[in-house]
């Protein structure tokens, strides 16, 4: 089948940079022994032969010597070979996670998607790019592949379907910070996140009470936004909120302002009282303004919870009156617009009428009244 086709190509691919990296170091060592320029000019074209130049490119390279052809050239040459079968390994994995995720999808019963899993062959390739060490894009797509293939299982078989070798390195990937590329760690976070729910909450837990500096905060992110994603880490995310709304970074506070609009907007943690007080107070405290923007567009999905319209009218309500910056303000407009129409898009009428009523007064003020050009425009729409 397909699955079969691509693994098979992948492979294929993976023989080609094989042969394609020996027969560099294959010439490095020849360069180095040929003591004249003659003996390295037969050694350079003998090279471009072997990465695969023909009779008339070797025609032409032989002539380019006296210009601008030679061991750095092939050795570039040499490099775009790898990166082309590099590239092309990448764009396989994509469509094979798809085409795995579909197969998968279509047994319904536990041992035909167990066979199924088998008859891919896919955690055996996928081990084998996970230990690949040239361009990251590739085990970054390996991830990406296994994750949505296993994501077509169902939970309660998850977390047995891979080896145990396979899932330690996966968490081990996504506890290093400095050991693996930052999109790796990425990946790693969310394939944990499906196959062991346990593990990635101890990864979690480490990553963001540990924080550090530079790219780090693409790890973080993903952490948070993967905490508000799934529903059964919202009960554990309350022992790290309290540490996250304080971290460093600009960016990480507005995935947790996203993490907590999610959290809120399900029907597990809606009445929580204590991931309201932590939203509310990225929405009104927090230091920055963009912090507090991203907090109320997250806002506009809260308003599917019937319980919360109220509180959420009233908030929006609070910071349209009292919030003096341009960008916080805008975004707590548009939030209260989108609200609306989102009850409407729901069949909420009455909601709706209710929630304007109640925001059109303030926006109405904020419209005759504000000290900015842009917010007195941005009410009038």
């Amino acid at each position: 089948n397909i699955a079969d086709f691509l693994n098979i190509r992948i492979c294929q691919e993976l023989e080609t940079i094989s042969e394609l990296q020996n027969a560099q170091a294959d010439f490095t060592r020849r360069i180095h022994k040929s003591p004249t320029q003659k003996e390295q000019q037969e050694q350079v074209l003998e090279f471009a032969a072997r990465i695969g130049a023909d009779k008339k490119q070797l025609k032409k390279d032989r002539q380019a010597f006296k210009r601008w052809f030679g061991v750095d050239t092939v050795l570039e040459r040499c490099k775009k070979r790898v990166a082309e079968h590099e590239y092309a390994i990448a764009d396989k994995l994509e469509r094979l996670g798809h085409i795995s995720a579909e197969a998968l999808s279509e047994d319904h019963r536990s041992l035909d998607r167990q066979q199924c899993w088998e008859r891919t062959k896919l955690e055996e390739l996928i081990r084998r790019l996970l230990m690949y060490s040239g361009d990251h894009r590739v085990r970054i797509e390996a991830f990406k592949c296994i994750s949505l293939a296993v994501k077509a299982l169902p939970k309660e078989i998850r977390n047995m379907i891979l080896r145990e070798s396979t899932v330690t390195f996966i968490y081990r990937a996504a506890m290093a910070s400095r050991a693996h590329h930052v999109w790796i760690q990425c990946e790693a976070l969310t394939l944990l996140a499906e196959i062991a729910p346990e593990s990635f909450l101890l990864a979690l837990h480490h990553r963001l009470t540990n924080p550090e500096q530079d790219d780090d905060i693409f790890v973080r992110r993903r952490a948070v936004r993967l905490l508000g994603a799934h529903a059964e880490f919202h009960q554990a995310a309350e022992d790290l909120i309290p540490q996250i709304i304080n971290d460093p970074s600009i960016y990480v506070r507005q995935g947790i302002a996203e993490a907590l609009g999610m959290m809120l907007a399900s029907d597990s943690a809606a009445e929580n009282f204590n991931l309201w007080q932590w939203y509310t107070q990225l929405v009104t405290s927090d230091q920055s303004a963009q912090v507090r923007a991203a907090a109320l567009f997250a806002a506009r999905r809260m308003v599917v919870i019937a319980t919360l319209v109220t509180r959420v009218a009233d908030l929006l309500s609070e910071v349209i009156q009292n919030e003096r910056d341009v960008l916080a303000l805008k975004a707590a407009l548009t939030a209260a617009v989108d609200a609306i129409e989102l009850l409407y898009t729901d069949n909420l009428d009455d909601q709706a009428v209710a929630f304007g009523t109640q925001l059109l007064p303030v926006i109405t003020r904020v419209h005759q009244d504000s000290d900015s050009l842009v917010i007195r425009r941005y009410a009038a729409l």
